[in-house]
């Protein structure tokens, strides 16, 4: 952890300590955050024909990681890639920017 602290006898405002920390973790955080509102709209976004062969399983940096069970989904959700991306960022609206979909092999 960063020290915060200017000299021994400066202790920033809680406030400040905070905005460090959280920004140090801003991103993480946020992704976790944009991660679980995709997860539980998962349904809405993929539809029924893939809902049980596929899971969002991390986003990280803008970047949605998508578990398929099969390389034919893989294959099919290639095609349809730049419209899931725009599908979720309309969903959201502005509160989240997808910019690439990776799709990979998950055996479940």
């Amino acid at each position: 952890m960063k020290n915060y602290l200017k000299n021994e006898n400066d202790f920033s405002s809680i406030k400040d300590i905070l905005k460090g920390i959280l920004s140090d973790e801003k991103n993480s955080l946020q992704d976790k955050f944009h991660y679980n509102l995709i997860k539980n709209s998962w349904s809405d976004i993929i539809g029924n024909e893939f809902l049980d062969k596929t899971y969002p399983d991390r986003l990280v940096g803008g970047t949605l990681y998508v578990a398929c069970s099969s390389q034919g989904a893989i294959n099919t959700l290639h095609f349809y890639k730049k419209d899931i991306i725009k599908d979720i960022n309309k969903l959201f609206k502005d509160d989240i920017n997808i910019m690439n979909i990776k799709f990979f092999f998950k055996g479940y």
